[in-house]
């Protein structure tokens, strides 16, 4: 929808108002009557008004809100999206973070950040190009999406790395462990799997490093520094490349 120039607005509002006074002018014309100009006149205005109102509320206001508000979502959206993925970006991340820190102190609930960074990714962009890199990109995120909960969040924080915050862990914090590590070594062998770009076949591992969110913490920058400090550990490994902080 095409937002309306000041142009368009006044045009149209003009419209409306000659178009509909020239019906009334008319119709006055046509009915006898015996009232003075005054009457006359304050009858027209009235007419006018409430014959106008329905017209420019439909073809100026509406058009001229729902353009507006549609632009203005837009931007937000262009805000919190990396526009390769289409995932959310690090400002969506990190605003998603704090939601869950206060849910989590709320409703004593835990939470996790799973932080993934992907493993030989600058060869790929080395031997087959950025448009190769690129579309390795965006089957990864696929591949995150597929495996995570509807509630739950993926992002691209930038360059080959991404991340998941899981929510709504309702049970204790030896079983949440059990259930992101088994989610972490999905994601590490979801990614190792070949990925075909222009009969070429690209291979990246995947380093995963895993914080545990509890009711209490509020930190969102401590938090993530602690899941990153576990990701470079696990990079440092030949296996076993998910590491919790």
């Amino acid at each position: 929808m095409n937002l309306l120039t000041t142009k368009q607005v006044v045009i149209r509002i003009l419209a409306i108002i000659f178009i509909v006074e020239l019906v009334i002018m008319f119709i006055l014309q046509l009915i006898p009557h015996k009232l003075s100009s005054i009457v006359e006149a304050a009858l027209d205005a009235s007419i006018l008004t409430l014959v106008s109102l329905a017209p420019i509320y439909f073809w100026v206001i509406k058009p001229f809100v729902d353009a507006n508000q549609e632009t203005i979502l837009r931007i937000n959206k262009l805000a919190l999206t990396d526009p390769l993925t289409q995932l959310g970006n690090r400002r969506y991340f990190l605003s998603c973070m704090e939601k869950v820190i206060s849910s989590n102190s709320r409703y004593k609930e835990q939470a996790a950040i799973v932080l993934i960074d992907l493993d030989g990714f600058k060869k790929i962009n080395d031997e087959f190009g950025h448009e190769a890199g690129d579309a390795l990109l965006v089957e990864v995120s696929s591949k995150l999406q597929s495996l995570i909960r509807q509630e739950d969040v993926v992002a691209r924080l930038g360059g080959d790395e991404f991340v998941i915050l899981l929510q709504r862990m309702y049970g204790n914090s030896l079983v949440n462990r059990e259930i992101v590590q088994q989610i972490g070594i999905e994601l590490v062998g979801l990614i190792n799997q070949p990925i075909r770009y222009k009969e070429q076949t690209l291979n990246v591992g995947a380093s995963v490093g895993i914080r545990l969110i509890d009711g209490d913490e509020k930190d969102v920058d401590a938090l993530i520094r602690a899941a990153d400090v576990a990701m470079y550990q696990a990079k440092k490994r030949n296996t076993h490349k998910v590491v919790f902080s």
